[in-house]
């Protein structure tokens, strides 16, 4: 039975080895979102499902075409990349996926202030929603729902930013919606979500009350 890997963008996603990148690249259930696509070279691995959201002001609608512009041309991205979602969160976000023919499908998902979301139980459904990283996760559930989920790229650490920027930003708000991400994730785990946190070692504390087993990306235990 296949697991599903749901990646982040963290800048600790480039601390993966070069066997887990092979891996990543041949996996069946790969889930990635939002600037990923453009970047995918740095990182050595190609994703199979790939979804964005925040797709409600000018400064992401910008961003959003850079990404369908890539899904639209680079076709050795698309010799794995084979599922494709957007966030219904604006008309313009619809005309821009509409005006570049790039072939997504829309989804919406629900209000990331409301305690009392649901997961979906299929795309028609609005998608649990924290951040993006939430809609992969509710996502890997419909497509691939034996399967038990793999995290990587979402470290608890002493700075955000991504893998493709570089950037490790250290302050407080910033470390707020982080914090916010693993509370959720231990609430998805507690109501029997199979999920796994294979990042690589974290660079900040993981209270108990937000902790999820830990793995390998193969699926060892740690």
């Amino acid at each position: 039975m296949s697991a599903s890997i749901v990646v982040g963008n963290s800048w600790q996603l480039s601390q993966i080895n070069e066997e887990d990148r092979v891996f990543l690249d041949s996996e069946p259930y790969v889930f990635c979102c939002n600037e990923f696509l453009e970047h995918w070279r740095l990182i050595g691995f190609r994703p199979t499902v790939w979804m964005m959201g925040d797709c409600f002001n000018h400064e992401i609608c910008i961003e959003m075409r850079t990404q369908l512009k890539v899904l639209n041309t680079d076709h050795v991205l698309r010799e794995r990349l084979k599922h494709y979602y957007l966030c219904l969160e604006s008309e313009r976000a619809a005309n821009i996926a509409r005006e570049v023919g790039a072939p997504v499908t829309l989804y919406t998902r629900g209000w990331y202030e409301n305690l009392h979301q649901r997961l979906a139980k299929n795309i028609f459904e609005p998608l649990y929603h924290l951040n993006t990283m939430m809609d992969l996760i509710n996502m890997a559930l419909i497509m691939n729902p034996t399967g038990e989920i793999r995290l990587i790229g979402c470290q608890r650490g002493l700075g955000t930013g991504h893998f493709y920027d570089g950037g490790k930003r250290t302050t407080e708000q910033e470390q707020f919606p982080e914090i916010l991400m693993w509370d959720a994730l231990a609430k998805l785990y507690r109501q029997s979500v199979p999920l796994v946190d294979c990042n690589p070692e974290h660079s900040a504390l993981i209270p108990d009350i937000y902790n999820v087993p830990r793995g390998t990306l193969r699926g060892g235990v740690l």
